[in-house]
């Protein structure tokens, strides 16, 4: 940003810094419900397009976009309440949902329970997630969504 100096001389910010600074300092700001609502509303956008997206008729397993929404939803896993009390891993082996019994048979569809006899969906997920401990991470998770954002 260029340096500019307002009537009484101090340096005013202007273009992407002043963007920036505006959002940290709302975020900062923001109450802890608001900050739950927001996270939860962003997370379930996210199931529901990677659900919308291996649905489909021939869905493209590639697609960077889905990638991106995977990746982010297995790294919020770890807030999802446990059902058999070891926590969710990554997936390995094809199973239905426990909750909706949905046919799982590929890591972007979902996730597995660490001794492997349990998988939930990815919208599932979200139905039994921990926000307030999710919202309490962000910004120190590699899933923050600063880097890219699709919708």
């Amino acid at each position: 940003a260029a340096k500019v100096y307002g009537p009484r001389g101090y340096q005013k910010l202007t273009g992407p810094d002043q963007r920036t600074f505006r959002r940290t300092l709302a975020q900062r700001f923001e109450s802890r419900s608001a900050r739950i609502d927001r996270v939860k509303s962003r997370v379930e956008k996210y199931s529901q397009r990677a659900f919308e997206m291996v649905m489909a008729a021939e869905p493209d397993y590639e697609d960077s976009e889905l990638q991106y929404y995977v990746r982010i939803l297995d790294s919020c896993k770890g807030d999802a309440k446990v059902i058999c009390g070891s926590p969710w891993g990554k997936f390995y082996t094809p199973g239905d949902c426990e909750l909706c019994k949905r046919r799982i048979d590929r890591r972007e569809k979902g996730c597995q329970c660490t001794q492997g006899g349990h998988r939930l969906c990815w919208t599932c997920m979200t139905s039994i997630m921990n926000w307030e401990s999710l919202a309490a991470k962000e910004g120190q998770q590699p899933w923050t969504w600063s880097i890219k954002d699709w919708l």
